[in-house]
């Protein structure tokens, strides 16, 4: 785990993540194509529950986890603080599409969308948590501008 990380006293399954990430990405795929805003509120929901509550009602979260102890995939246990700071910027994108979905801006809206896309498919396909790395990142610069 990378040091600058922050750190939370909270553990979380990298298994049961990949797996939820997985199903973002298709459904926001899903949703691109056919401009589902819909699906992109409904997936910020799951963003917001992840991000900024104590909850553990996420959908995602809870058909991940269905799914990998159906399967009986020995879990990995790594650091909920850079998910939480992912999670949020997931909300983030998932607000930002909703909105320009609404205002008919679809172009704008769907490159926001393959954005996500990427995240989503970094994160499930390879295990490669961009909005951990950007906090990582963001942390160092305010380190070095102190």
């Amino acid at each position: 785990m990378n040091p600058i990380c922050p750190i939370s006293d909270k553990r979380l399954n990298e298994v049961s993540i990949r797996f939820g990430a997985g199903f973002i990405f298709f459904l926001a795929v899903f949703a691109i194509i056919f401009h589902h805003t819909l699906i992109f509120i409904l997936l910020g929901i799951d963003f917001f529950i992840r991000g900024f509550t104590r909850y553990p009602i996420s959908p995602v979260s809870l058909i991940s986890g269905f799914v990998i102890s159906v399967f009986s995939f020995k879990p990995n246990w790594v650091n909920a603080g850079p998910k939480i700071f992912a999670a949020k910027i997931g909300f983030l994108f998932c607000l930002t599409i909703s909105i320009l979905y609404f205002s008919k801006a679809y172009v704008t809206g769907d490159m926001a969308g393959v954005v996500l896309c990427g995240c989503a498919g970094l994160e499930s396909f390879f295990g490669v948590c961009l909005g951990c790395r950007f906090y990582a990142m963001v942390l160092k610069l305010r380190n070095v501008s102190q």
